[in-house]
């Protein structure tokens, strides 16, 4: 009997701890994603940062070269803008870990373009990882870079990352 009485009482405190991502709202069934925008090549004005959103909304950006916000930021987004966001990676979102930077992945490489690093955790199995290079067979891949690129827009960060 106690030990069902400290076993319930574990269980009920384990959902009280905050976290600010990760194991209490996976628990739940959601996952965090981490995406980093990674300015490569010649582009001296291109837009670096991280983005971790955790599905309960909230997010931390991390400003690192080219942004507004040098650092990091706290931000909530809607559950709305985190379904869309996730929505919008999910068609991408590999089983384990896929490099798209180059062969075999990539026949035609083009020089100077961006990429995008999306790791999810709070999900069992190998974590899915994505790095994509949107140099990679440019003309096979434009809506891929499309929707990868375009992602962050999704969430409420503009004041964060500026224009670019």
């Amino acid at each position: 009997m106690r030990a069902a009485m400290i076993l319930g009482t574990a269980l009920m405190l384990a959902g009280c701890g905050h976290l600010p991502f990760g194991r209490r709202a996976a628990s739940r069934g959601g996952e965090t994603i981490t995406y980093r925008a990674l300015p490569t090549g010649f582009c001296l004005s291109c837009a670096g940062y991280t983005i971790t959103l955790g599905p309960d909304g909230q997010g931390i950006f991390t400003g690192e070269r080219n942004t507004v916000v040098v650092g990091d930021r706290r931000f909530a987004a809607s559950l709305d803008a985190v379904r869309a966001f996730t929505s919008r990676l999910r068609e991408y979102r590999p089983t384990g870990e896929v490099l798209m930077t180059g062969p075999p992945f990539c026949k035609i490489v083009s020089t100077d373009q961006n990429t995008v690093d999306i790791r999810w955790q709070g999900v069992e199995g190998r974590p899915p990882h994505l790095t994509f290079y949107g140099g990679c067979d440019v003309e096979k891949n434009r809506k891929m870079a499309a929707a990868l690129f375009s992602a962050p827009s999704l969430l409420p960060i503009a004041d964060l990352v500026g224009a670019h």
